[in-house]
C-alpha cells in the first residue's frame, strides 16, 4: 500500500508535469482513450521503479515520449499487417472473380516494379507474382524489418496509384 507521502508526491508529479505531457501526447497526435492508457502505464511503471529513478518528472516526460513512439511503431505494424494479408487473399484466393483477381495481379505488379530492387525481389515473391509463392507470415528478425518498410512503400504508391480502390470487393 501506497505511502500518503507518496501518494501526495506522485500527484504533485502529475499536476507539475501536467501541461509537458498533455504537449507530448499532442505533438504525437495520440488519441484521447489511448493518451489515457500510456499515461497511466508510464506512471505504474514510475510507481514500480520509484526508487530507481532519480528526476521522476525528466523520467515520466521521456518515458512517456518513448511509449509515444512504440504506440505509432505498433499501429503501423498492424496496419502493414492488414494490407499484406488483403493483398496475398485478394492476389492468392481460388474461385471468385478470376478477371478481377488477374486485373489486380497486373496492377499489383506494375506498382511493384517501381519499387527499389530489394523492395521487388521480396514482394514479387511475396505475393506470387513470379510463380513461387515467398514466406506466408511476417516475421520479427531482420527480414521482418525489411518487409515492413519493403510494405510501407508498397503501400504508399497503392495509394498513390489508386490500386486499393481495386480490393474492396464488387458491390
Amino acid at each position: 500500500m501506497k505511502q500518503p507521502e507518496e501518494q501526495d508526491s506522485l500527484e504533485a508529479l502529475l499536476d507539475r508535469a501536467r501541461p509537458r505531457l498533455g504537449r507530448v501526447l499532442a505533438r504525437y497526435n495520440i488519441p484521447p482513450d489511448d493518451a489515457e492508457d500510456l499515461l497511466r502505464d508510464v506512471f505504474l511503471t514510475l510507481i514500480f521503479q520509484r526508487d530507481r529513478v532519480s528526476e521522476p518528472e525528466v523520467w515520466v516526460l521521456r518515458t512517456l515520449k518513448q511509449q509515444c513512439l512504440a504506440y505509432w511503431r505498433r499501429r503501423r505494424r498492424v496496419l502493414y499487417s492488414n494490407l499484406d494479408a488483403e493483398l496475398r487473399q485478394s492476389v492468392l484466393e481460388t474461385g471468385g472473380d478470376s478477371k478481377r483477381r488477374e486485373r489486380l495481379r497486373r496492377q499489383l505488379a506494375r506498382v511493384v516494379d517501381s519499387l527499389p530492387a530489394p523492395c521487388r525481389s521480396l514482394l514479387r515473391r511475396r505475393y506470387g507474382l513470379d510463380g513461387a509463392l515467398g514466406p506466408d507470415p511476417l516475421d520479427d528478425t531482420v527480414a521482418g524489418e525489411v518487409s515492413q518498410r519493403c510494405l510501407a512503400a508498397l503501400g504508399k504508391r497503392l495509394m498513390e496509384s489508386g490500386v486499393l480502390d481495386d480490393l474492396d470487393p464488387p458491390q
